[in-house]
């Protein structure tokens, strides 16, 4: 039956300065998960907050409120976080951060299945590792996630703004099964309590404003205009109409200094000979990707980042509308799932590495690129510059290790 859950926020962790409590109930329903949202005086401030139920008490979690003024904003990037593949270190030296405002996850939070050429950590039950089966099956993989102590210990210190991408929505089940366990065991706001399926949203930190984007579910293979046919690699929409709309509108009305584009594909041309190397990326979708580089050339002047995951590589690009450069993009690598030495082996990926290296003779836009190691991105928004650092940690064992 239904759990009573209460619920305290405070100014200080020893909840001497109360600011909020209540209860809410934990039903079958939702995968005995609750979300509660209350009311919080002060923006741009630190609040500590922990859960007590049936006489336990939750370890005290620390959040920020986004800030109403300013132009500075720092936050942290994740991407694909395959329990499997080795052990959560980026996630841990987030955690122990305090300079961040958010942890951006750009999408592959939780793994359908366990990669067969890294297969590192493996639960004890080969049930945790087989494809979900079904909503129960789901929420046992979020659940198998969620013990993870360094999982625990990045989403008890910061807030988090998500999005979802293909392995958070794969399962022998329907989609709509993998969006209503991402929304029960993710702190997520769905902008629309009717749409689930709706994930994209816009964020405002003060002059920073934040758009999440769905390039994985909304749009895929749609086309912009119904009069027109999916031809080849063009014409078809990765974002849809009703998306692509609404970032029309809301990049050209946003008045801050910063924006910023959370991506779960490469925007970024990526290519050999002239030739795309993955059709999934937008390198499938040329017109859209023109659509927004074209936006960004005529939107009110600030700076434009995207921050992307999904690759397991780290990549830093200049985004070009005709000769002039509308944005950057900033793709740092994967937390913990597989790249090139892990999925080829030490001896190709060798091979691999060496041929990769030229990848920026075809492609000019790459300023960095980095293909064998594993960790997060941090970036800083200032009043003057934007600057975006990759750190690198070990993913073979527990280690505290960074660089």
């Amino acid at each position: 039956g239904p759990i009573p859950v209460t619920y305290e926020v405070a100014r200080d962790p020893a909840f001497e300065r109360p600011v909020a409590a209540g209860s809410a109930l934990a039903e079958a329903s939702a995968d005995f998960t609750i979300k509660v949202d209350p009311p919080l005086p002060d923006d741009g401030t630190t609040y500590y907050y922990r859960f007590a139920a049936q006489g336990a008490v939750s370890p005290v979690g620390r959040t920020r409120t986004a800030a109403r003024g300013g132009t500075s904003l720092r936050f942290a990037v994740a991407s694909c976080s395959s329990i499997y593949s080795g052990y959560f270190n980026a996630y841990d030296r987030i955690a122990e951060r305090d300079d961040l405002d958010l942890v951006v996850h750009c999408g592959d939070y939780i793994y359908d299945f366990a990669d067969e050429h890294e297969r590192y950590l493996m639960p004890r039950d080969e049930a945790d590792a087989r494809l979900p089966v079904g909503l129960a099956g789901l929420r046992r993989r979020y659940a198998y996630n969620r013990k993870d102590p360094s999982l625990r210990r990045v989403h008890q210190q910061h807030p988090f703004a998500m999005v979802w991408d293909n392995h958070d929505l794969a399962l022998d089940g329907s989609r709509g099964d993998a969006i209503r366990a991402f929304h029960e065991w993710t702190p997520t706001r769905a902008p629309e309590a009717h749409r689930p399926e709706r994930i994209y949203r816009h964020l405002t930190f003060g002059e920073v404003d934040v758009f999440l984007l769905d390039t994985r579910h909304i749009g895929r293979d749609t086309p912009i205009d119904p009069t027109r046919p999916i031809d080849g690699t063009r014409n078809r929409s990765i974002l849809g109409a009703e998306q692509l709309d609404w970032l029309t509108a809301a990049v050209m009305n946003a008045r801050g200094r910063h924006r910023v584009f959370v991506n779960q594909v490469m925007l970024a041309p990526f290519r050999v000979f002239g030739r795309p190397l993955a059709r999934n990326m937008w390198d499938g979708y040329e017109d859209d990707r023109e659509r927004v580089l074209a936006l960004l050339a005529r939107a009110p002047r600030a700076s434009n980042l995207f921050v992307t995951g999904d690759a397991h590589m780290t990549f830093a690009s200049r985004l070009r509308h005709g000769d002039r450069t509308v944005a950057m993009e900033v793709l740092p690598t994967s937390v913990s799932r597989g790249n090139v030495d892990e999925e080829l082996g030490a001896a190709l990926g060798s091979l691999a590495r060496a041929g990769m290296s030229l990848l920026p003779v075809f492609n000019p836009h790459f300023v960095f690129t980095e293909f064998t190691r594993h960790g997060y991105g941090v970036v800083d928004l200032g009043p003057r510059e934007v600057v975006a650092e990759v750190w690198y940690t070990p993913i073979e064992e527990r280690s505290s290790e960074q660089e």
